[in-house]
């Protein structure tokens, strides 16, 4: 949703200056000066004005005078007249530079200005105000980390979202095996100690960094923590069969139990039973006899 509306207003701003853009072209007889701003900061545009001159009227606009965003006329300053400015201009009265704050990529535009001083002449300037974006901060990725003789081989990948920047990489400490590729992209270092790697992309000026720690955990280093986990684990799983075993014959001696409470009970006659079938077989015996 949020991108949705970011393009809805990007296409809504562009279409306001092409419909502003085209009444007419840029001043034709004016000079033309260029300025470079970044993304959210402030710029100020220079009149290239005569500042031992006063200043009788400033007037600044974009698409050639066909609409004014600033003027200094009969000794008032107004800076809201478009919309797309409001709240962001600062006119210099003096020396007629106009200043814009929070630069946008919208605002990379063409400006011209008109100044007349005290004596009546008048200056015609034109200013492009082109609008870069700051050198975003790079990342860097782990591509591997593997054991060897007692140190570790690490590749590293800087990634950088700016084309035009310059990548360099800086160790702490220095190391004396490492290498990079021609873009200073990918770095294959040694590493013994924990080492801190910063990947940096510079353009004139500007410079943005990332780092990383890296410590290399030896073979020798990791068999004590392998082998306590190894015992636990074992303790763990021989404890699990070891319950197991004890329920087992729990169970098993419950239901022997009442198997044979129930043989018992069922298969064997109780012993008076049998003396009284017992007796009464005797007692009809002797009847037929004395019969």
């Amino acid at each position: 949703m949020i991108l949705q509306v970011v393009v809805v207003r990007d296409f809504a701003l562009a279409l306001v200056w092409v419909l502003l853009g085209s009444f007419s072209g840029a001043a034709a007889n004016a000079l033309h000066l260029q300025q470079v701003a970044y993304e959210g900061d402030t710029v100020t545009l220079s009149s290239s004005g005569n500042s031992t001159q006063a200043l009788l009227s400033v007037t600044w606009s974009v698409f050639s005078n066909q609409t004014w965003i600033a003027t200094f006329h009969s000794g008032k300053i107004n800076t809201d007249r478009f919309f797309l400015f409001k709240g962001r201009l600062t006119l210099n009265a003096s020396s007629g530079d106009l200043t814009i704050r929070n630069v946008t990529q919208a605002d990379a535009v063409d400006y011209s200005v008109e100044i007349v001083d005290a004596k009546k002449r008048t200056v015609e300037r034109v200013v492009t105000l082109m609008v870069k974006k700051h050198l975003r901060k790079p990342s860097i990725r782990t591509l591997f980390s593997v054991n060897s003789d007692g140190s570790c081989w690490v590749g590293l990948h800087c990634l950088s979202v700016d084309l035009d920047g310059n990548l360099s990489w800086t160790l702490e400490p220095p190391l004396g095996t490492a290498y990079f590729d021609l873009d200073a992209k990918v770095l294959l270092a040694n590493v013994r100690n924990i080492t801190l790697f910063t990947c940096t992309s510079s353009r004139n000026k500007e410079e943005a960094s990332d780092s990383i720690s890296v410590a290399c955990v030896t073979a020798s280093g990791r068999w004590p923590r392998l082998r306590i986990s190894l015992c636990v684990l074992a303790g763990i799983v021989g404890g699990g069969v070891l319950m197991a075993v004890l329920l087992k014959r729990l169970r098993g001696s419950k239901t022997g139990s009442a198997n044979i409470v129930a043989h018992q009970h069922y298969h064997y006659p109780p012993p008076n039973h049998q003396q009284d079938e017992g007796g009464g077989e005797g007692r009809g015996a002797e009847k037929e006899d004395k019969g």
